[in-house]
């Protein structure tokens, strides 16, 4: 067991793959050829780029089929895929593919909107450098106090990558915890639905557990 937690962040490189769609239909034959990167940028980047005010859609590619192809009812089938439910991004492109198939089979034979000029989507993908915040709580207490201190992204990166990077359904923090004997702790953070908050109100959750 380790018993020190050492808090980690990091910075991110967005780059465009090329791709882009005007249709649903092409959104679709993108969606089942871009790497996993892209999939899971699309689907997450946004809670970094909104840490302090809520959107109707955290998902890029539900916002784009409401605002640019005025698709409302495929926009809310897609955000209401529960992120929470996977632990890999293949499951989730998985899910996401057969929900925009079943909508163009529902729609078959009907023309096909188009993304007004300059409202194309595009793919893109970000590139993670991970290094050490140089916090680290050697106790419950020190912890929490930690907690307070780190930055959004330190946050996203334990809370939200830790699923998909480790492929489980428990955070780094909950992990930790649990291992420090506060399991009780740990699983009330595990109830807590991270995709329901900004990130700084995830934090006020998270800190109001332990205060």
């Amino acid at each position: 067991m380790n018993n020190v937690f050492s808090f980690f962040t990091e910075r991110r490189l967005v780059q465009a793959t090329g791709q882009r769609a005007v249709t649903v239909r092409e959104l679709l034959a993108h969606m089942k050829k871009v790497g996993g990167a892209a999939i899971f940028y699309h689907t997450h980047a946004s809670y970094l780029e909104h840490h302090f005010v809520r959107k109707r859609f955290y998902n890029d590619f539900a916002t784009w089929v409401s605002e640019s192809l005025q698709e409302h009812k495929l926009a809310e089938q897609i955000a209401g895929i529960d992120i929470m439910d996977y632990t890999t991004i293949r499951d989730l492109r998985n899910d996401l593919i057969r929900t925009i198939q079943n909508h163009l089979n529902e729609r078959k034979g009907e023309r096909a909107r188009k993304a007004p000029p300059g409202e194309e989507f595009h793919f893109c993908k970000a590139k993670s450098f991970v290094f050490p915040t140089g916090l680290e709580a050697r106790s419950v207490p020190e912890f929490f106090e930690c907690l307070g201190k780190i930055s959004p992204l330190s946050l996203y990166y334990h809370v939200f990558e830790s699923r998909l990077r480790l492929q489980r359904t428990t955070s780094d923090f909950s992990v930790w915890l649990t291992d420090m004997g506060a399991k009780e702790i740990a699983d009330k953070i595990n109830r807590l639905d991270p995709y329901a908050f900004t990130l700084e109100e995830l934090r006020e959750r998270i800190i109001s557990l332990y205060t």
